[in-house]
C-alpha cells in the first residue's frame, strides 16, 4: 500500500509508522523530505494503524493531531485452477459436474457454462462450495465452463481467464429386439433378426448362441437394425442379444435381457414306395409304404376315389407304413401321405399317387 500525506511547512523531514495497533506503533521510518511511503507485505484480511510525523530543529508534528489513519487489507483471491471435467474431455454424460480448486482467500465461486466463450454471461453462485452439478446438457455438443473467485477486494477467474471445454456424447439410448419374438418356435435354421433404433448409436453387433454365456462372438452390422444368421441347427434352442455402441459406450437391447428362439424345420418331402404309381392288380386290403422323412414326428395317409374327395387322415405314428382294407375290386384310388412336426405338414414331393385293385 502506498501512503501519502500533504507537506508540512517548515519540516525538513518526515517518518512514518504502521502496525496492527496504535499502542504496536514504535518504529519509525524516515522518508526523508517525501511525502509518500510504500508498504510491502501486508497481510489480507488484515486492520493497519498508521501515522506520519514531520521534523526540523524546533520540534516534531503528528500529522492530524496525532490521530492515527486506519485501513484494512484485503487482497483478492488467490489463482486457481478448474480440475474436472478435464479441458477437451469428451464424451461426458448430459449431467455433468463441474469442480475447482479451492481459492485462498476467496469467500465465494461463480459459474459459467455456455456453447461458446462468447455466450458465457450468466454466472451462478455456489457460495464456498467449489463444485456444481450442470443438467440438461445436449448430445454431440461442446461447452466451455469458467469458475471466478470472488472476495470484497475483486475477482479472480480460474487458470488465468481460461475457459475449459469438453464435449457431451451421451451412450446410445434405450432400445428392444423384435423379431424373433421371444420364446419364437419353429424357426428356420436361416433367421433374420430385427431390432428397432436406438437413439445416438453409432454402430450395432449382436451375438447369437446356444447359451447366453456362450454369447462372446459379437458381428458388427453397421448402422442396419437388421441381421441374417445362417447355419442355424434343427430342433436347437438360440439366444441372442443386440448393443448399440457409439463413442460414450454401449446400450444392450431391452436392459440386457437375451432373446431366445427355437429350430424346428418342417419335415422334409415324403417320398412314397409304394404301390408305385399307376400300379394295378392291386388288392383290396393294400400296404402302403413309404421312406422316413427328415424331421418327421409323425405321418398320416389318406386314400380316396379322387384327389378332391382325400378329406379324412388317418395318422401311423411314426411308422412309414399303412394297411388298407375294404377297398372296392376293380376300382382306382387316390393315395397321398404327409409328414409332421411342431413346425407344420409336408406332403409326399410327388403330389398324388394311383393304383387299381384286381378284378
Amino acid at each position: 500500500v502506498t501512503l501519502t500525506w500533504a507537506a508540512s511547512t517548515g519540516a525538513t523531514s518526515y517518518e512514518d509508522c504502521i502496525a496492527t495497533s496504535t499502542a504496536a506503533c514504535t518504529a519509525w521510518t524516515s522518508t526523508g523530505t517525501s511525502t509518500t511511503a510504500t508498504k510491502t507485505d501486508l497481510e489480507h484480511n488484515t486492520t493497519y494503524y498508521w501515522q506520519v510525523r514531520a521534523n526540523n530543529a524546533a520540534g516534531t508534528t503528528y500529522a492530524d493531531s496525532e490521530s492515527f489513519g486506519r485501513f484494512s487489507v484485503v487482497l483478492a483471491p488467490a489463482a486457481f485452477n478448474k480440475t474436472s471435467p478435464a479441458n477437451n474431455a469428451t464424451n461426458q454424460p448430459a449431467t455433468v459436474t463441474l469442480t475447482w480448486a479451492a481459492s485462498t482467500r476467496a469467500a465465494s465461486y461463480e459459474y459459467c457454462i455456455a456453447t461458446s466463450t462468447g455466450a458465457c454471461t450468466t454466472w451462478t453462485s455456489t457460495g464456498t462450495s467449489t463444485t456444481a452439478t450442470k443438467t440438461g446438457l445436449v448430445h454431440n455438443t461442446t461447452y466451455y465452463w469458467q469458475v471466478r473467485a470472488i472476495n470484497a477486494a475483486g475477482t479472480t477467474n480460474a487458470g488465468s481467464m481460461s475457459f475449459g471445454q469438453f464435449t457431451v456424447v451421451l451412450p446410445p439410448a434405450a432400445f428392444n429386439m423384435t423379431s424373433p419374438a421371444n420364446y419364437a418356435a419353429n424357426q428356420s435354421t436361416t433367421v433374420t433378426l430385427t431390432w428397432a433404433a436406438s437413439t445416438r448409436a453409432a454402430s450395432y453387433e449382436y451375438c447369437v448362441a446356444t447359451s447366453t454365456a456362450a454369447c462372446t462372438a459379437w458381428t458388427s452390422t453397421g448402422t442396419r437394425t437388421t441381421a441374417t444368421e445362417t447355419g442355424l441347427v434343427h430342433n436347437t434352442t438360440y439366444y441372442w442379444q443386440v448393443r448399440a455402441i457409439n463413442a460414450a459406450g454401449t446400450m444392450n437391447a431391452g436392459s440386457m435381457s437375451f432373446g431366445r428362439f427355437t429350430v424346428i424345420l418342417l419335415p422334409a418331402a415324403v417320398n412314397m414306395t409304394t404301390p408305385a404309381n399307376n400300379a394295378v392288380n392291386q388288392p383290396t386290403a393294400v400296404t402302403l409304404t413309404w421312406a422316413a422323412s427328415t424331421h418327421a414326428i409323425s405321418y398320416e395317409y389318406c386314400v380316396a376315389l379322387t384327389k378332391a374327395a382325400c378329406t379324412t387322415w388317418t395318422g401311423t405314428g411314426a411308422s412309414t407304413n399303412a394297411t388298407k382294407t375294404g377297398l372296392v375290386q376293380n376300382t382306382t384310388y387316390y393315395w397321398q401321405v404327409r409328414a409332421i412336426n411342431t413346425a407344420g405338414t409336408t406332403i409326399s414331393s410327388g403330389g398324388y399317387r394311383t393304383f387299381t385293385t384286381r378284378k
